[in-house]
């Protein structure tokens, strides 16, 4: 599934929904704030569950869930730098074999695996 992420210091599954940048000047031609130039690239990403402790016994995967929307009906994110994005990561669902598509599939359902088997990189760093 494209457009998921792991975010450093903290393994966390995000789903980026935007990257972008702020504007150096303004709409009325003033300069932006000079914070605004500290992170040119910024990313809007919707968070999934942190993991568990441990992995899932049966298939050694750690699990994750879309939390549900907050009390305005918005899902909880957050606007992170895009340099604190590590690494891409699949996400699997069993009961998708068939049903879904990757255009679809973060829709359908909530609950998701996520593959730690996918490459060296993502063995080391979220096994």
């Amino acid at each position: 599934v494209s457009g998921l992420m792991l975010l450093k210091l903290e393994t966390r599954v995000g789903g980026v929904k935007i990257i972008f940048r702020l504007p150096t000047t303004l709409f009325n031609g003033s300069a932006a704030p000079p914070a605004w130039s500290k992170h040119p690239r910024l990313a809007h990403v919707e968070w999934f569950s942190a993991f568990k402790p441990s992995h899932e016994q049966h298939h050694l995967t750690y699990s994750v869930v879309e939390p549900w929307p907050r009390a305005d009906g918005r899902m909880q994110g957050s606007i992170i730098p895009l340099t604190d994005i590590r690494q891409t990561c699949q996400l699997f669902n069993f009961q998708t074999l068939g049903r879904a598509t990757t255009s679809d599939v973060l829709d359908l359902y909530q609950s998701f695996f996520v593959n730690n088997w996918g490459g060296r990189y993502a063995y080391q760093s979220i096994w």
